[in-house]
């Protein structure tokens, strides 16, 4: 009789303890590290100072910015954007927002409209545009065209 009471004490000890673990793996946050003013500002300067760019990349002031991706100062907080000289699609914007969905489709929506004058105009930068790094990290929504890709990306990874 005693071992039935232990027994049983057990199967509800196990099935307690079974409802803790699917209950705490099943919760799966997301956890978005901030972003600083200090680290995109890291980031930008070692982009531009890097070899990732074929093209000398040029700041541009807020207000062409704003209007070269159709955005409006309300949209966002802060805008830091260097462009190429035309003779190519590079370009490394870095826009802090609070709707950065909004932002994000934007910015596909530049890319998109970017290849389509590229493609008769200057084919060979089409796919650095397809290659693009589009992403959102914290408040901020970071775009990239550039022909080292991938020094990009490192220098995002390492900083962000």
């Amino acid at each position: 009789m005693q071992f039935n009471k232990i027994k049983k004490l057990m199967s509800i000890l196990l099935c307690i303890t079974m409802i803790f673990v699917v209950v705490g793996c099943s919760k799966e946050e997301k956890k978005e590290t901030a972003v600083t003013k200090e680290q995109i500002d890291s980031f930008v300067s070692q982009s531009i100072e890097s070899d990732g760019f074929k093209d000398e990349l040029a700041f541009v002031d807020e207000e062409k910015a704003l209007d070269q991706y159709g955005i409006t100062k309300e949209e966002i907080e802060s805008i830091t954007a260097y462009l190429g000289t035309g003779a190519s699609a590079e370009e490394l914007v870095c826009i802090k927002t609070k709707d950065t969905d909004k932002i994000k489709s934007l910015m596909t929506q530049h890319l998109e409209e970017q290849k389509k004058n590229f493609e008769s105009y200057l084919p060979d930068e089409v796919p650095k545009i397809e290659s693009a790094l589009v992403e959102v990290k914290g408040d901020y929504v970071i775009v990239c065209v550039a022909d080292k890709i991938d020094t990009i990306k490192k220098l995002q990874s390492d900083n962000l």
